[in-house]
């Protein structure tokens, strides 16, 4: 589903999310990197999280 929306709306597109919070995709490996250089407070690596972050990368 989010590949097909990326190939409709490009590799940055916001969602609606629980409770009217919207979320912000990002299928573009330099701009995830661009991202969490510049988001430093929500940001936190975990070995869980870096592991589902490259296996959706790859």
């Amino acid at each position: 589903m989010y590949e097909h929306w990326a190939t409709e709306y490009g590799v940055a597109y916001m969602i609606l999310g629980v409770l009217g919070q919207t979320r912000i995709v990002l299928s573009n490996p330099r701009a995830i990197a661009h991202f969490y250089t510049r988001e430093t407070w929500t940001y936190v690596l975990t070995p869980l999280a870096l592991a589902l972050m490259e296996a959706s990368v790859c």
